[in-house]
């Protein structure tokens, strides 16, 4: 519509200019010999006709430019994935003009039929109205494959692969990228012994904020990191049961011997062993304002023109001490633990976990395996799928649950999948969401279509 009114305009300015023409013509001398025509416009002078066409010309322009300054900018149409078919659009009578601006960005207004018919979207894509709020966790194992040398080269080859996708993502959507740091933060603990985890936690976070920063700055998106501070409680368990894996992975006997050597923990982490440090949990984000503000920002919206990087590593560990003063903590956050409370904190619509290995599977590397399509968080709880995953996946599953349970709205969800799938795990084609509204509670993928089946 409003492409139709500007070519409105700007015919009537063309008519406008040809009938100034003609009135210069008239009055510098005898180009035009006739009179008006009095039999078409009785009594109408040129001048008069001029004047009417530039009155409709400037009504249809200011008609034009009042749509396009009231048309917001989230009413384009986008792909996203399938949701609950009972999802709304809460919103709050008493909210300010300020708070409601703030809270549409983080609403989906979703439909509910998908479109299968030749030349339209790929199958199991559903058009929305309007775009989403995504929390993108991409882990420090999917920026080193297995078996790889962690080297800012490969790092670098593994960031450019994913950020493409990244950058279509934030052209439809509002994203937010977190990172982990377990291989990183692990080699850096291993060239300076005497670092404290929140410096080498920090160091991490602009290590691989600049990585990302690159890759995406590469594809012309760019990207702001966040040095991020996260507060956390000192008599928190986890410090007395240290089961965050950091660093890289050894067989069985090296990692005795490295514990025996240098007084660290060690633990399985599926076929290798690596270190583990304490994990404790994430309580307060203290930069989460900092990334609302870019969310909130011009850049923020879609197209975005800026990404924020926030949360990377699961943030830097800090606590008040008795005098109030900020200190640093000898711990590793969980990212994925640590996206999940800011993926709540920003209200997003989804929390997507993207690994190395793809999403959520029974009986994993055996014969009988399959993967989950869509599965809810009190199937996984029920299931040793979800109690008891083994090695780093735990923590994965239990952050997507916990984000889905806090949640105050039915319709948002949590997806792990493997990073080379981003493209097809919003449209479901790929890894598992976890819902809080699965028939049956779980749903399997059938790997030739790529569908889901109860």
């Amino acid at each position: 519509a409003l492409s139709a009114e500007l070519a409105v305009a700007r015919h009537a300015v063309f008519l406008c200019l040809i009938a100034l023409a003609l009135v210069s013509s008239v009055s510098r001398g005898n180009i035009i010999n006739s009179q008006p025509s009095s039999a078409t416009h009785p009594g109408v002078s040129v001048e008069k006709m001029v004047e009417s066409t530039m009155s409709t010309a400037k009504r249809t322009s200011a008609k034009v430019e009042a749509t396009a300054n009231k048309r917001p900018r989230t009413e384009a149409t986008l792909l996203h994935s399938p949701v609950d078919s009972d999802a709304t659009s809460s919103g709050d009578e008493h909210a300010s003009p300020k708070t409601v601006e703030k809270k549409v960005w983080g609403k989906a207004y979703f439909a509910h039929e998908a479109i299968n018919e030749a030349g339209s979207h790929r199958k199991g894509e559903i058009a929305f109205a309007k775009p989403l709020r995504l929390v993108v966790a991409v882990g420090g194992n999917a920026l080193q494959r297995r078996g790889e040398k962690l080297s800012m080269e490969n790092q670098l080859k593994a960031a450019m692969e994913a950020a493409p996708t990244l950058r279509m993502l934030a052209q439809q959507h509002q994203v937010v990228l977190t990172h982990g740091n377990g291989p990183q933060v692990g080699a850096l603990a291993l060239e300076r012994k005497t670092a404290t985890f929140d410096c080498l936690g920090a160091e991490s976070q602009g290590q691989i904020g600049l990585i990302f920063a690159q890759a995406l700055g590469t594809v012309g998106m760019p990207a702001a990191p966040i040095v991020t501070q996260v507060r956390v409680d000192s008599s928190d368990p986890a410090f007395s049961n240290p089961a965050k894996y950091v660093g890289p992975i050894y067989t069985q006997d090296e990692a005795e011997a490295l514990a025996a050597k240098n007084g660290w923990v060690v633990k399985a982490d599926g076929a290798h062993y690596r270190r583990v440090v304490p994990s404790p949990q994430p309580l307060e984000i203290l930069q989460l304002e900092a990334v609302r503000a870019l969310l909130d920002a011009e850049c923020g919206a879609p197209p975005m023109s800026l990404m924020p990087i926030a949360c990377g590593g699961g943030g830097v560990p800090v606590r008040y001490d008795e005098t109030g003063a900020l200190r640093g903590v000898e711990a590793v956050i969980d990212k994925d633990n640590c996206g999940a409370l800011l993926a709540n904190e920003l209200d997003a619509d989804v929390f997507i976990i993207l690994t190395d290995g793809g999403g959520i599977w029974e009986n994993f590397g055996k014969p009988n395996a399959r993967e989950m399509c869509e599965v809810t968080p009190e199937y996984l709880l029920s299931s040793k799928t979800g109690k008891e995953f083994p090695g780093s996946m735990g923590p994965k599953i239990q952050a997507a649950i916990n984000f889905v349970q806090r949640a105050t709205r039915s319709e948002v969800y949590a997806a792990i999948g493997d990073l080379r799938d981003t493209p097809r795990i919003l449209p479901n084609a790929a890894g598992t969401l976890i819902k809080k509204h699965v028939e049956g509670g779980v749903k399997w993928r059938i790997p030739a279509d790529g569908v889901a089946a109860a």
